[in-house]
C-alpha cells in the first residue's frame, strides 16, 4: 500500500479526505426523494405532521421511487448498496 501510494500521490489526496467526510445523500433518484424529504419537513413544520409519521411517509416514497432500480438490480444479479432502497432514518440520524 505504501509504495501505490508513493507511485499514486492522487490516491494519497483522496485517502486523506477520509478524514474530514461526512454521510451525504445521494441515490438514483437524488432530486425526487430530497423533494419527498422536504415536503415531509415542511409538513412537520407547519404542524400537519408529526416526525415519526413524516420519516415514515419520506422513507415510503423513496422506496417507490427506488423500486424500478432495485429490480433492475437483482434482475442482472447485482445488489450494490445504491441498488437498495436508501434509509432514510438511518442517514437523518447520522446528520443529527
Amino acid at each position: 500500500m505504501q509504495k501505490f501510494i508513493a507511485d499514486h500521490l492522487d490516491a494519497k489526496i483522496a485517502l486523506d479526505q477520509w478524514n474530514y467526510a461526512a454521510p451525504w445523500f445521494d441515490t438514483f433518484n437524488t432530486v425526487a426523494e430530497r423533494n419527498a424529504m422536504e415536503a415531509e419537513v415542511q409538513a412537520i413544520l407547519s404542524a400537519k405532521t408529526n416526525p415519526a409519521d413524516a420519516v415514515a411517509a419520506a422513507q415510503k416514497a423513496a422506496d417507490e421511487l427506488a423500486a424500478p432500480v432495485c429490480r433492475a438490480g437483482r434482475a442482472q444479479g447485482r445488489a450494490r448498496p445504491r441498488d437498495r432502497p436508501v434509509s432514510l432514518t438511518r442517514f437523518l440520524s447520522a446528520r443529527a
